[in-house]
């Protein structure tokens, strides 16, 4: 994926909540809607595992689920890990194919993952998960060359808002930024730069008083799939002094392998 392109052809179609919508009211049979994107829950799992909260149930959204949620396999792997679980996507028809099968310990609802103006938003309160999990929604709204990058940053900037200190979004993606990070040139159908430049983007400007850290991982160097990890800690700001601003140019990325987590 790259620039609205994966696998060298366009496909726009991808960014359109209308598209989805008629993939899984079944209008559509251009892509299985019940197909299992990139990774499943146990391959995700060891990068999620430390950004758990170690106190307290680790509450935790899925934005643009689809009907193959990560969130019932997580819970399978560690379920007094987690506390509220909440799976959303803006299809009407693909939330109603998913709330018939899944288990009851997962909630599903319709909600727009991006911020006003690009969106509705989720209409969730502020500082009310600790993880935000995406699994392929910001590749499919950055298809779009007219409204990719805006729609990327709202995405990010709603994850921002909803995020208590010390949470994280999570990005799972096909472009690949080891290539850039690791100092070679990008192919110019997985440069993840763009990627990533609208995400900070959002989260800059949602929230510019939080420190930002970036992570990129690789779970396997043969297979497309990377993780980004965006993590939030608000500052300490003493009485009478203005707190720290952060923009996206002062967040650094770091590459990590798959063998930290080993």
């Amino acid at each position: 994926w790259a620039g609205g392109r994966f696998r060298g052809f366009a496909m726009p179609r991808y960014a359109s909540p209308a598209y989805w919508e008629s993939v899984y009211s079944g209008l559509d049979n251009s892509t299985d809607p019940d197909v299992e994107w990139y990774l499943n829950a146990e391959q995700l799992s060891p990068f999620l595992w430390p950004l758990l909260s170690p106190s307290r149930p680790t509450d935790v959204l899925e934005v643009g689920c689809g009907t193959q949620p990560l969130l019932p396999g997580l819970r399978a792997l560690r379920p007094a890990a987690f506390g509220r679980l909440l799976a959303t996507d803006v299809s009407p028809a693909g939330i109603a194919r998913l709330s018939a099968t899944i288990e009851t310990q997962v909630e599903c609802a319709v909600s727009d993952c991006r911020a006003a103006p690009q969106g509705a938003g989720t209409g969730l309160a502020s500082q009310s998960f600790d993880l935000v999990l995406d699994k392929g929604t910001c590749d499919a709204l950055i298809c779009s060359e007219e409204n990719g990058h805006a729609d990327v940053a709202a995405l990010a900037s709603e994850a921002a808002r909803l995020l208590r200190s010390r949470g994280a979004l999570v990005v799972i993606t096909h472009y690949q930024p080891d290539q850039h990070l690791s100092g070679e040139g990008p192919d110019q159908t997985s440069d993840a730069r763009p990627l990533i430049s609208a995400l900070l983007e959002g989260l800059c400007a949602q929230a510019p008083e939080a420190h930002w850290g970036a992570e990129a991982h690789v779970p396997d160097p043969d297979d497309c799939p990377r993780v980004l990890i965006f993590k939030k800690v608000l500052r300490r700001v003493s009485r009478g002094r203005s707190p720290l601003m952060t923009a996206p140019r002062d967040v650094r990325c770091r590459l990590l392998g798959n063998a930290e987590y080993k």
